[in-house]
């Protein structure tokens, strides 16, 4: 597995050990949703933001109105950010 994706695999481990002693609160389906897209590879724009709004178009119940529908793109986005593909040079 790639550097980036093991760490943010690392890193949700620890957040649900931290939410599930209490410590800790995250919000975890953005985070899963993201970790898909990181793991996956999903370079394309477009493919990404059709997964986002698929994942939130499938998640109807927990996410009702815009406010909440935006603030999960938000943060699908920002965990994306955290978690970029690193580019390895060949050239010698």
């Amino acid at each position: 597995m790639r550097q980036n994706v093991l760490e943010f695999k690392s890193d949700i481990k620890e957040w649900v050990a931290a939410y599930k002693e209490g410590k800790d609160n995250h919000w975890m389906h953005p985070i899963y949703c993201a970790y898909y897209i990181v793991k996956h590879q999903i370079l394309d724009p477009e493919k990404r933001k059709a997964f986002i709004e698929a994942d939130i178009k499938h998640s109807y119940k927990a996410l009702r109105n815009d406010w909440e529908k935006n603030s999960f793109r938000k943060v699908v986005n920002d965990y994306i950010g955290r978690y970029p593909e690193e580019t390895v040079c060949t050239d010698k």
